[in-house]
């Protein structure tokens, strides 16, 4: 394969057979282009592989930088590999780290292999010059170069015909399997030329996915042709292969397709922002009328919330810049929210200014701004324009209760009703219970099949147990036991085992970010306490909000307060969330529980956020902001100390993608994504479930 370029070049225009300098690359490009590289080899540390956060955000490649690998032990844990870039800056040298991976194995063999991996980075950048295994034929005298292997040829040639038969007989399982022989032949193509004796049963499109993998151009051009009926598909497959041939690939599906799916091309738009190649996205974005079988609004619009979502802002920046105000108009409600958040104000303006509809977000962005001070930057979003409806008392609220004054005066001088405004809280309350009502035999519905749900798993759950003793049916196969091992309990006794002592706590996140779904979130809340509580599980529910100095924990039930389930409809989002000192006080709630086994699930979105600081540790003047790492690192703790306590604690995540890195920190695997507030009932069910099951262990 080709060396991964840090340059872009051009054909020059004076004569097209030549190329000149373009200018660099992205670091984020570089880096999506050798992850793709080392994944396709089965080559990605299999802790993480991460790129330096200093490099994000569109940064180029400095000019002239040279790229090394280091590994060795890690201080405590682990074997690390670095990657880091080294170039001339005024006349010294300057050495940066660029990407670090981490595997947890500390053996001897862990540590080869994250030096073969090392190897493959390097040759990724600088070529192989040594000799491909795909050269070396059984039977004769193997004269690799610069080669490690660990089987003669004979043995090389038995293990990639073995590996091509399992290709033929399991097609649907065949990512190792690529892996091997891309690790042994040099590429995938290498591979099909190696056994192309062999009858590969390969439709055109499975050797054009290849071909895109594999970076085979020629072999692309060969058969796309002939796999255009599955045009979605190759878009999405080019549109995710990073470096300059991804983009050529990319455009010739292109050239060539239409009435391509708007699902597909969404998807497309999404992998191509990854590689970190705006260019190749804005041609996405401009072909879509073209392409589309059907008008996509929003496409530009969740092309600029993927990429500021996913570290790509200059990228998001760039396609603001070039985007007509209807494309901002139809973009994603939740995008002015995202920028309020970073505080980056000349974002806001811009997007307020091409007209962009944060419809139910707008008192997520008053309140984020508001809070954290920054009540200039609100003022200018409302005086520039900034959609507010009259009726949104949510967003009055918010600025009163941070004392916001200017603010809310801009609100009131729009038409909102103060005097509504004030009953706003009572009138959350009203809907929540008018929304029920509305869809009480649905939700009816949702608690008999999580009745139903929680009850099997219960009867299964009461099902005599097995276990060792000194008397019952002889297990012959372990009778050598008491002869050698002095071991008498070589019989099979059934017992009867009590029902599962297990108490569930259910954690509302009642901050601002939940405002606009409260009425789904009280509901699917009552709909989870109402089958706990007619499966006779003893049940605790309440939410979590910081108002000013204060983290409000709302008690809407108690463990044996079986008649108050309907409380829960009052559920109201407002304030920040400080969720560290939330779940400290979760666990002082779940201590009272009178069962053995006690379960919390919090619904979260994974975001700890306040504008009240951390208490500042000796020797500083002032305590960490309550947001960022600092939020996150306090979360987790708190989450451990739970787990000492013997609490199990599981998450529901309801948030952005960028958030999902912060939920695996505090929660590890203990957590599940829901797309929407209507999952959380059922996704809670899969979760108790779940639990109810684990609990129950052979004891044979």
């Amino acid at each position: 394969m080709e060396p991964i370029e840090l340059s872009r070049w051009e054909p020059s225009p004076e004569d097209p057979r030549r190329k000149q300098y373009a200018g660099q690359r992205t670091a984020q490009e570089v880096f999506e282009e050798l992850r793709h590289r080392l994944e396709g080899m089965g080559y990605l540390p299999d802790e993480y592989f991460l790129m330096n956060r200093d490099w994000e955000n569109g940064r180029e490649i400095p000019r002239g930088a040279d790229i090394f690998c280091t590994t060795d032990y890690g201080g405590s844990e682990g074997i690390y590999l670095d990657v880091s870039l080294q170039w001339y800056e005024n006349d010294r040298t300057v050495t940066r780290n660029f990407i670090t991976g981490k595997t947890l194995g500390e053996t001897g063999a862990d540590l080869d292999r994250m030096f073969l991996i090392s190897s493959a980075i390097t040759k990724a950048f600088h070529g192989d010059r040594g000799t491909y295994a795909r050269y070396l034929s059984c039977g004769e005298q193997p004269e690799p170069e610069a080669m490690i292997v660990h089987l003669d040829p004979a043995e090389q040639r038995t293990i990639i015909q073995a590996l091509v038969e399992q290709r033929e007989r399991q097609e649907q399982a065949m990512s190792q399997t690529e892996q091997l022989l891309r690790r042994m032949t040099g590429s995938i193509t290498a591979y099909m030329e190696e056994v192309g004796q062999r009858p590969l049963r390969m439709s055109d499109y499975d050797k054009t996915v290849l071909a895109i993998q594999d970076g085979e151009l020629t072999e692309f051009w060969a058969r796309y042709p002939k796999a255009l009926d599955q045009a979605d598909s190759l878009l999405v497959e080019t549109a995710g292969r990073p470096g300059a041939v991804g983009r050529r690939m990319t455009l010739s599906i292109l050239s060539a397709a239409t009435k391509i799916s708007p699902s597909a091309y969404l998807t497309a738009c999404k992998r191509a922002v990854d590689t970190g190649d705006g260019q190749r996205v804005q041609s996405l974005i401009e072909q879509a009328e073209s392409c589309l079988s059907e008008p996509l609004p929003a496409l530009t619009g969740v092309a600029i919330l993927h990429a500021y979502t996913n570290g790509h802002r200059n990228m998001a920046k760039d396609l603001i810049a070039q985007c007509t105000s209807e494309q901002i108009a139809a973009a994603p409600p939740n995008l002015l929210r995202l920028v309020a958040e970073r505080l980056d104000f000349q974002t806001a303006m811009e997007l307020v200014d091409k007209g962009v509809q944060p419809g139910d977000y707008a008192a997520d962005v008053l309140h984020t701004l508001t809070g954290q001070h920054q009540e200039w930057m609100a003022e200018k979003l409302l005086e520039h324009g900034m959609p507010v409806a009259a009726d949104n008392y949510a967003a009055l609220y918010v600025c009163v209760n941070n004392q916001a004054a200017g603010v809310a005066k801009l609100l009131l001088d729009r038409g909102t009703d103060l005097e509504q405004s004030q009953t706003w809280a009572a009138q959350q309350r009203k809907k929540n219970r008018e929304q029920f009502e509305k869809n009480r035999s649905e939700y009816e519905n949702s608690i008999r099949r999580l009745m139903e749900q929680i009850r099997n798993t219960l009867l299964v759950d009461l099902q005599p147990v097995p276990e060792k003793s000194r008397q019952g049916k002889l297990m012959g196969e372990s009778v050598w036991r008491a002869v050698y091992l002095e071991d008498d309990r070589v019989f099979l006794k059934v017992s009867e085992e009590e029902r599962q002592n297990v108490s569930v706590d259910l954690m509302l996140d009642a901050s601002a970010s939940r405002m606009g779904h409260e009425a789904v979130i009280a509901a699917q809340g009552y709909v989870i306490a109402e089958s706990l509580t007619r499966c006779g599980i003893p049940v605790q529910v309440y939410s979590f909000s910081t108002i000013q100095n204060y983290t409000v924990m709302r008690l809407f039930r108690g463990y044996e307060e079986k008649e108050k389930n309907r409380g829960i409809l009052d559920y109201v989002a407002a304030g920040w969330n400080r969720d560290g000192l939330a779940l400290r006080a979760a666990g002082h709630l779940a201590g009272q529980s009178p069962c053995e086994k006690r379960l919390l699930i919090v619904l979260t979105d994974a975001s700890p956020n306040d504008e009240q600081r951390m208490a500042p540790v000796s020797g500083a003047a002032r305590g960490k902001v309550y947001s960022g790492d600092a939020g996150i690192e306090d979360t987790a703790m708190e989450v451990r100390q739970l787990k000492k306590q013997g609490i199990k604690v599981m998450a529901v995540f309801y948030g952005l993608d960028s958030d999902l890195e912060g939920a695996r920190k505090i929660y590890g695997s203990s957590f599940v994504r829901i797309r929407g507030m209507g999952q959380l009932a059922d996704t809670v069910g899969n979760l108790l479930t779940s639990q109810l099951r684990s609990g129950r262990q052979q004891k044979i």
